[in-house]
């Protein structure tokens, strides 16, 4: 007990600096104020990416599935039999705001006159439709707002029907696939609104309500695309969750495979926490010449403090005693530095939060820049800050031993 604490109290007491303060000091305390800021720093930029992931997950939320049940390699799609049984295996795990919905999807093109748009088409039971995010108040056949604009149907009052072409099973010859016409089928279907929710839903979606004559005309075999876990709000179901609930289930897995969100939009996902890691990346060498800092003030400690050194070694303190008072002085400047910057980071992310200073400007769905502060991330950026401190330290007490000899 008394090896560690003569360090710790001896350290303790450079860090205090009573007397008259000289160059080491000063240079310890620039070295906190540069670990501090440094921290700070990656406390803001983490609480940023948090934030804007958490705002692009509460723009996609709304419009696309928590996650869908896709066939697996062994099926090519959902029989009404397999959709039975999963609704059944996940009703104990499904919360009372979410939906599991069977779905069909065809890609199909839409035609008025000149005007020709490209969109999958989405069908869903009428018992059904409440619960779509779309559209709760779905007609018979409704298309993406800028599906409507596309055809020329944007400002009209009343809307022609529409002329749709998409590959028929019955027809589709492959040894024939240079000439398309005959394998293709086409009929009129008048749309009766549109839908804004997403820009890209807008952009290339249409969505119909099942019943006999879009049955016939889609060539609906009684399966489905995939089945779509709506769930508008709540916990955002991850792919650890699903992990978690298939474990000891087959039959919640069997056939299909989970997609949650987060996967469905991998691309955006992957770019926002590459960017994160890289700008976290360039933080950490910040902090790590800050920490260099602290290299420099322990080493110049150590030589202001040489005749106190010998005092020590002289009443019976080892060299590795008295080395092990500049690393605890070097942990301690550096978890004063981290916790400053964690303390400031988190204020500063609480001011954005609260009174916005960074605005957005014009044409942006949100006003300020959003911010979402976790304890991950300010636990993230001091255990760094603290471990480059450690480092640097640790190498800065080896380094002065000879001096202090």
């Amino acid at each position: 007990m008394g090896r560690v604490y003569t360090p710790l109290l001896v350290a303790w007491r450079y860090l205090r600096g009573r007397r008259k303060a000289r160059m080491a000091q000063w240079v310890t305390r620039a070295s906190a104020l540069g670990l501090a800021v440094g921290t700070a720093a990656m406390v803001v930029v983490l609480s940023a990416f948090n934030g804007l992931e958490q705002s692009v997950l509460d723009v996609y939320r709304p419009a696309y599935p928590a996650a869908t049940a896709e066939p697996d390699s062994t099926s090519s799609s959902l029989t009404q039999k397999t959709v039975a049984r999963l609704r059944r295996a996940w009703s104990p795990v499904v919360p009372g705001n979410a939906h599991l919905i069977p779905v069909v999807e065809r890609q199909v093109l839409l035609r008025n006159g000149l005007n020709e748009c490209v969109v999958t088409l989405t069908l869903v039971h009428p018992e059904d439709t409440p619960h779509w995010p779309w559209t709760p108040k779905a007609t018979s056949f409704m298309l993406g707002a800028s599906v409507a604009t596309t055809l020329g149907l944007e400002g009209r009052r009343d809307w022609p029907a529409l002329e749709i072409w998409l590959p028929s099973n019955a027809n589709l010859e492959v040894n024939n696939l240079l000439d398309l016409e005959p394998q293709l089928q086409s009929g009129f279907f008048q749309p009766n609104g549109s839908f804004t929710v997403h820009p890209e839903l807008d952009a290339q979606s249409a969505l119909v309500v099942w019943s006999p004559e879009w049955a016939q005309f889609l060539e609906w075999d009684s399966t489905y695309t995939h089945l779509a876990w709506i769930q508008p709000d709540g916990p955002l179901v991850r792919t650890q969750d699903l992990q978690q609930w298939t474990d000891g289930h087959p039959e919640r897995s069997q056939g299909v495979r989970w997609v949650p969100l987060e996967e469905q939009q991998s691309a955006l996902f992957r770019v926002l926490r590459t960017e994160r890691l890289a700008t976290l990346g360039i933080l950490s060498l910040v902090v790590f010449l800050a920490s260099l800092g602290l290299y420099g003030s322990t080493v110049l400690l150590a030589l202001e403090k040489a005749q106190e050194n010998a005092s020590l070694h002289a009443m019976g303190a080892s060299w590795n005693t008295v080395a092990a008072v500049y690393r605890i002085n070097g942990l301690l400047v550096g978890a004063l530095g981290a916790l400053t910057g964690v303390a400031l980071g988190s204020l500063l992310v609480w001011g954005q939060s609260t009174f916005g200073w960074i605005q957005l400007g014009t044409g942006f769905a949100l006003d300020a820049y959003p911010v979402r502060w976790t304890w991950s991330g300010a636990l993230l950026s001091f255990g760094i800050a603290w471990g480059l401190s450690l480092v640097a330290s640790a190498w800065a007490a080896r380094e002065s031993r000879p001096q202090v000899g």
